[in-house]
């Protein structure tokens, strides 16, 4: 799996490989690493559940119901990837220009894969409808799907009204209809299968700042966010792992040390309400939520360390690198507890199966799993500079710069403060003596 990037924000003529269950990228502010991750999510934007809706609202063509009683339309089904791809391109990284390769698939074979399954996908669905606005009409909606047109009757079984208001609500309570149809039952099936198919079953962008949805307040925990872009990922994410609490993968909730319960609609950790939980604990939560159903795929997180102190940052490595056994990984940093950590972990774990100078040190047990090999790519200059865990561990210019920069100064106002500020105060002293 490769980014081959000509131009991206401050980026230039350069690629990244992210085959690796683990990739870091890390640098300094403004070198372009969050444009990366928004670039190959905005590629692969139609494998996030997340945007299911909004696919399927794309794809089929604006209609109106003009009878009060009964409804046939054949309405052809075009999957718009390319729409909701330069949607999303628009919003996250603007005029750009790069490719992405899954394995030996580019996006143009994936698209011609998906609207192949799409003409070969039969389905059926009845249900009722009621539309609020004429709250004594009801209809009979029965759709089905042939060779990519779907096939609506709608058939009133109440009093009729032909009013124009409620036709406006019936052709809103179809197309609603037919939307969430489509999102479920062909557009979620379809890219379910393309994406295991790719191994990608699933993609999603936890991005800086996803601690919000759980302090949304009272009702807003359980609905995804229809705001920003870039929110929508992580928003849809956590509500829809809250809405499964009781069944999310024990395992993960044991590696977080987290215990998440929703009482009368709110969300308490390990026993206080999340309003009045630690910054630490909801930003954990939230990339816990994010993740807690296990499912696998493709999961790009925007700096995983924000709010935690550096403990609690070095319990983040090992649970990325506990993770990377379920979840392909891309990860943005600051961080050099992280970096660090998961340098010694990549280089050392392959041979040293067991590791337990973490636990020993920081009291901190979290099982390794299986070695995992972590790919680091070194952000600077507009390039993508690839370095092993050996550089990494090496401490060169890569992170040292700024500690030795700053003992360096401590070194430069300790001799001045000796020699002018000690001095000074030594004579100040002798005249107040006498």
């Amino acid at each position: 799996m490769r980014i081959t990037i000509n131009s991206l924000g401050p980026l230039h003529d350069t690629s990244l490989d992210f085959s690796s269950p683990i990739t870091v990228l890390f640098g300094r502010s403004n070198s372009g690493k969050s444009f990366v991750l928004k670039a190959i999510y905005s590629s692969l934007s139609f494998l996030d559940k997340s945007n299911n809706i909004e696919l399927a609202s794309l794809s089929i063509p604006y209609f109106r119901v003009d009878s009060p009683k009964e409804v046939y339309l054949d309405i052809p089904v075009n999957l718009k990837l390319e729409e909701l791809i330069g949607t999303y391109r628009a919003s996250f990284v603007g005029d750009a220009d790069y490719e992405i390769n899954i394995g030996k698939s580019s996006i143009r074979d994936i698209m011609e894969s998906a609207t192949t399954m799409l003409v070969r996908t039969e389905f059926k669905q009845v249900k009722r409808v009621t539309p609020v606005i004429c709250p004594d009409t009801g209809y009979s909606i029965e759709m089905r799907m042939v060779k990519g047109v779907l096939n609506i009757v709608a058939k009133n079984y109440d009093r009729v009204n032909d009013e124009e208001a409620c036709m406006g609500a019936l052709s809103r309570e179809v197309r609603q209809g037919i939307i969430f149809y489509l999102s479920r039952e062909v557009i979620g099936r379809i890219f379910n299968s393309l994406g295991v198919g790719l191994g990608l079953p699933s993609v999603r962008f936890i991005s800086y700042g996803r601690f919000l949805k759980l302090l949304g307040g009272t009702g807003t925990l359980r609905t995804p966010w229809t705001g920003p872009r870039y929110f929508r990922s992580s928003s849809y994410w956590i509500s829809r792992n809250l809405n499964t609490l009781d069944s999310v993968n024990e395992e993960i909730a044991k590696l977080f040390g987290l215990n998440l319960e929703v009482r009368d609609r709110r969300l308490f950790v390990n026993g206080h309400y999340i309003m009045h939980s630690s910054a630490s604990l909801v930003e954990m939560s939230s990339i816990y939520l994010s993740l807690a159903d296990s499912s696998g795929g493709l999961v790009l997180i925007e700096e995983p360390e924000s709010q935690l102190d550096i403990y609690n940052q070095v319990r983040m490595a090992l649970i990325l690198y506990n993770l990377s056994q379920r979840f392909r990984l891309i990860i943005t940093t600051h961080s050099e507890v992280i970096l660090l950590t998961l340098a010694m972990l990549s280089q050392y774990h392959s041979c040293l199966k067991d590791i337990h100078e973490f636990s020993e040190e920081f009291d901190i047990g979290i099982p390794l799993g299986e070695p995992t090999k972590v790919n680091f790519y070194f952000v600077k200059d507009g390039k993508l500079h690839h370095k092993t865990s050996e550089e990494i561990l090496e401490n060169d210019e890569i992170f040292l710069d700024v500690n030795r920069r700053l003992l360096k100064v401590n070194s430069a106002l300790y001799e001045k403060w000796s020699r002018e500020c000690q001095e000074k105060e030594g004579k100040e002293g002798r005249e107040n003596d006498h």
